[in-house]
């Protein structure tokens, strides 16, 4: 995927569809979108980073450094932490009723 991106921001710089600073702009918004988006799901259920951690599975430090736009997790795992947030709360309302 990563060689993809690459690949792809040097097709548009060659076709000169947009400049460095816009391509990078660009890059920098998706990571915040991504750090936001991760923010807003441990948020949603109510836990702090070490709670999530402990919930998901996914080490304290790499929630941190997400949610910070340190480092910038694959596309997907957003979504995963969604659908397992959702597919819990699926599970524990069928338990109700």
């Amino acid at each position: 995927m990563k060689n993809m991106q690459i690949f792809t921001f040097h097709a548009l710089l060659r076709e000169r569809k947009c400049d460095i600073l816009t391509l990078w702009h660009c890059v920098e918004v998706k990571t915040m979108d991504i750090a936001k988006r991760i923010r807003e799901l441990r948020e949603s259920v109510g836990e702090n980073r070490t709670e999530f951690s402990k919930h998901t599975g996914i080490p304290v430090r790499t929630i941190e450094d997400w949610e910070s736009g340190r480092r910038t997790p694959p596309e997907y795992i957003p979504r995963l932490i969604a659908y397992q947030m959702e597919y819990e709360k699926l599970v524990k309302k069928s338990k109700k009723g």
